[in-house]
C-alpha cells in the first residue's frame, strides 16, 4: 500500500495544495455565510430592501425606525408606521416584539415566550363617500387572477402543539371616525388598551384579561351625544388536546363615567356579566345592569346545551328591568316609559341540530306607560302566557299557547287568547288556510 511517507514528493505537494485549497474555500464560504447572516438580519437590510419591497405590494408606505431580529429567537421592530402616501398613519407602534424558539417551530412544536405590542395605534376613518383610509390597500392587494378551486378533502392532521406563554397589547388605542355628506359625525374610541393572553397549550387552562377606556359621540347639525364607560374583564378558558375550547369561566364589567344627549339616561350606569360555561352546559351567565347600589335589571341564562350539537333546554330570566334601561332604547324616540317594570321567565328547547326551538313561559309588564312629547298613556298591568314552537325546516311557527290580559287599577281591561293552536307560515309554498 502507498502511503504519503513513500509517495513521491510531487505527489505529495499535490495532495497539500489540494487540501489547502479545500479549506480556504471552507473558511471563505463559513466567512460569507457568516457575513450574509450579519447583512440579512441588519436594519439597514431591512429598511433598504425588504421594506420598501412590502410597501410596493401593498400600496402603501412602511417604515421602521430601528430592528433587532435574531431569526431563530427573537424580533424586535420600534417605530413601526403605515400609511397611505399624503395620508394619516393607519398603523402605528412604539414597539413590537416577539421571542420564540425556531427550532421548536419547526419541529411542529410552537413555542412563543411572549408576543407584545405595546404603543399602539389604530385608526379607521370612513369618508363621506363611503370609502376607508385603507382602501387603497385593499385595492392594491386584492388578487388579479381568479381563486384556485377548492383541493380534494384530505384526512385532517393532528393539531399543532401550542406552548405561547404570553401575548399582550399593552397601552394602546384603536380609532373609527365616520362623516357622511350631511355633515353628521361618529366616533369610537378605544384608549389605553391592555389585552393579556397567557398559557395557551394544549389540554391546558390559560387567563385572559381585557382593559380599555371606551368613548363614543355623535353629533349631526346641533345635536351631539356622547358616551365614555371603562371596561374589565378577566377570564380563564380550558382548551382540550386538540385545541377546540372546553370551558370558559370569567366576569366583565362597564362603568359608564360620562354620558350627555340622548345617553343621558345611561349615567352611572354599571353592567357587569358572569359567566360559566362549557362546551355542554352553562352553568351560569347573568348579567346585571345597576346604578350605585340600585339593582336595575337582571338577565339570567342556565342549563344544559351542546355547543356542537346545538341542542339542550335552556332558562331565561328577566327581573327587575324597569324604566332606568328602557329609557336608554326610547332615548332617541323621545319616549319615557315611567314606572314600568317587566319580568320574563321562559323555557327554550332547541333540538335536532338548532333545526326545531320551543319557547314558553310568562311575561309581565306592570304600570306599562309610555310619555312622549307630552302625551301619556295610562298605566297598565300586562301578563302573557305562550307556548310557540317554530320548525325551521318547514318554515313553520305554531303558537299553542297565547292567553294575554291588562289590567287597569286591578280592573278588567284587555283580554285575548287561542281556542286552539295557530300555524303561521312564512314559505313562499305556505298554504293558503296556514
Amino acid at each position: 500500500m502507498t502511503d504519503i511517507n513513500s509517495a513521491p514528493p510531487s505527489t505529495v505537494t499535490k495532495k497539500t495544495g489540494l487540501l489547502k485549497k479545500l479549506g480556504l474555500a471552507a473558511a471563505t464560504l463559513v466567512v460569507l455565510l457568516i457575513a450574509a447572516y450579519f447583512v440579512v438580519t441588519s436594519a439597514m437590510f431591512h429598511k433598504g430592501v425588504v421594506l420598501p419591497r412590502v410597501a410596493k405590494a401593498i400600496g402603501a408606505e412602511l417604515t421602521v425606525e430601528d430592528t433587532s431580529i435574531s431569526p431563530f429567537s427573537s424580533v424586535v421592530l420600534r417605530g413601526v408606521k403605515l400609511q397611505v402616501p399624503g395620508g394619516e398613519p393607519i398603523f402605528t407602534a412604539k414597539e413590537i416584539r416577539a421571542r420564540y424558539s425556531l427550532m421548536d417551530i419547526i419541529r411542529g412544536n410552537i413555542a412563543v415566550e411572549e408576543a407584545v405590542v405595546s404603543g399602539a395605534s389604530i385608526n379607521v376613518v370612513q369618508h363621506p363617500d363611503g370609502t376607508f383610509n385603507f382602501t387603497p390597500i385593499l385595492k392594491a392587494t386584492e388578487p388579479r387572477e381568479p381563486k384556485p378551486a377548492k383541493p380534494a378533502a384530505t384526512t385532517p392532521s393532528a393539531p399543532p402543539r401550542l406552548n405561547i406563554k404570553s401575548i399582550s397589547v399593552t397601552d394602546s388605542a384603536i380609532r373609527f371616525a365616520r362623516s357622511d355628506k350631511s355633515g353628521a359625525k361618529l366616533l369610537a374610541e378605544l384608549a389605553g388598551v391592555s389585552i393579556n393572553v397567557s398559557n395557551i397549550q394544549n389540554g391546558q387552562t390559560g387567563r385572559l384579561t381585557i382593559g380599555t377606556d371606551l368613548k363614543f359621540e355623535q353629533s349631526s347639525g346641533t345635536n351631539a351625544d356622547g358616551l365614555a364607560a371603562k371596561f374589565i374583564s378577566a377570564f380563564d378558558f380550558t382548551l382540550k388536546p386538540d385545541l377546540l375550547p372546553q370551558g370558559f369561566k370569567g366576569n366583565l364589567r362597564l362603568d359608564t363615567t360620562q354620558a350627555r344627549g340622548g345617553f343621558a339616561d345611561a349615567s352611572g350606569l354599571a353592567t357587569a356579566l358572569d359567566l360559566d360555561l362549557t362546551m355542554t352546559d352553562i352553568k351560569q351567565l347573568a348579567l346585571r345592569i345597576a346604578r350605585g347600589q340600585q339593582q336595575l335589571a337582571t338577565v339570567s341564562v342556565s342549563g344544559p346545551f351542546d355547543a356542537q350539537k346545538l341542542e339542550g333546554k335552556l332558562h331565561l330570566d328577566i327581573a327587575g328591568l324597569d324604566k332606568n334601561v328602557l329609557n336608554l332604547a326610547g332615548a332617541k324616540l323621545g319616549l319615557d316609559f315611567g314606572n314600568t317594570s317587566i319580568s320574563l321567565a321562559n323555557e327554550i328547547t332547541v333540538a335536532k341540530a338548532g333545526k326545531a326551538i320551543a319557547a314558553g313561559g310568562q311575561f309581565a309588564a306592570n304600570n306599562f306607560g309610555v310619555t312622549q312629547r307630552g302625551q301619556a298613556t295610562p298605566p297598565l298591568d300586562l301578563k302573557l302566557a305562550y307556548q310557540v314552537s317554530v320548525d325551521l325546516p318547514a318554515q313553520v311557527a305554531t303558537v299553542s299557547t297565547f292567553n294575554f290580559n291588562g289590567t287597569r287599577q286591578q280592573q278588567p281591561l284587555l283580554a285575548a287568547s287561542l281556542s286552539k293552536p295557530l300555524a303561521v307560515s312564512w314559505s313562499t309554498n305556505a298554504a293558503s288556510n296556514v
